[in-house]
């Protein structure tokens, strides 16, 4: 490959042809200006979004942190309104009665706990999932779900713990400004589906430790995880569970 100074690009080639017992030598040139200009454009392309990974990397390496503190900053949340309203009570009970009444003391204290405990149960799934929402919407990735999450807790746990992982792949890897979530519940089943609307992989994939983690979570509940590369990068999760027909 040879530049010229008039910035073409030249590809010279040797060929050794044999010929009555004699040897030609047959040399040809080949202007491949075209595909040299492209395969420049090419690599800078390649270098831009090989910048852009690192960023997005950086970025989503704090995603985890601030869900977890987004957590944390709704429970303190939710803490502090239970046990208002349970201070709010006994301070009335104090002033209106001369004789406290320790039974009632020690139920609203069993309460106070059963409050924080169910209140904690029955949002963090939908909670979690919502946050994962905003924190992606903040750095311009529409995460869309369809569907609801499955009835079941733990099912609901690592549904999302899923959705936040195959999002974070999809913008990571694929480098995603969309990604379509469908949740449902079909017979005997209930299914999740992760759909990338971003560059779609020609390679192998390989499974980080993050996908490795989620499949043996799935394994453990006697669900399928499978990953489809094409036509547009998708993560298929089956759990057992959901209604069946009579």
């Amino acid at each position: 490959m040879y530049l010229l100074p008039d910035k073409t690009a030249w590809m010279f080639t040797k060929t050794d042809i044999p010929f009555r017992m004699k040897n030609y030598i047959h040399i040809s040139a080949i202007d491949v200006s075209e595909q040299w200009e492209l395969t420049a454009k090419l690599q800078e392309q390649d270098q831009e979004l090989r910048k852009k990974s690192i960023e997005l990397k950086n970025t989503i390496s704090n995603l985890h942190i601030l869900s977890k503190e987004k957590e944390i900053e709704n429970a303190r949340m939710r803490a502090h309104d239970i046990l208002g309203q349970r201070l709010t009570v006994l301070l009335r009970m104090i002033q209106n009665e001369d004789n406290l009444d320790y039974d009632l003391l020690k139920s609203l204290s069993k309460g106070l706990l059963k409050d924080l405990k169910a209140e904690n149960d029955e949002t963090s799934a939908l909670y979690e999932l919502k946050s994962i929402q905003h924190i992606f919407s903040s750095i311009g990735v529409d995460i869309n779900i369809k569907g609801q999450l499955p009835e079941d807790e733990d099912q609901a746990s690592l549904f999302v713990d899923i959705i936040r992982e195959g999002s974070a792949n999809a913008v990571r890897h694929g480098f995603a400004t969309q990604v379509n979530i469908k949740s449902e519940e079909m017979e005997g089943s209930y299914n999740l589906e992760i759909r990338n609307i971003g560059h779609t992989s020609t390679g192998q994939i390989i499974q980080g430790s993050g996908l490795k983690t989620i499949r043996k979570k799935v394994d453990a509940q006697g669900g399928k995880l499978e990953i489809i590369p094409y036509p547009q990068f998708t993560l298929s999760v089956v759990l057992p569970g959901g209604e069946k027909s009579g």
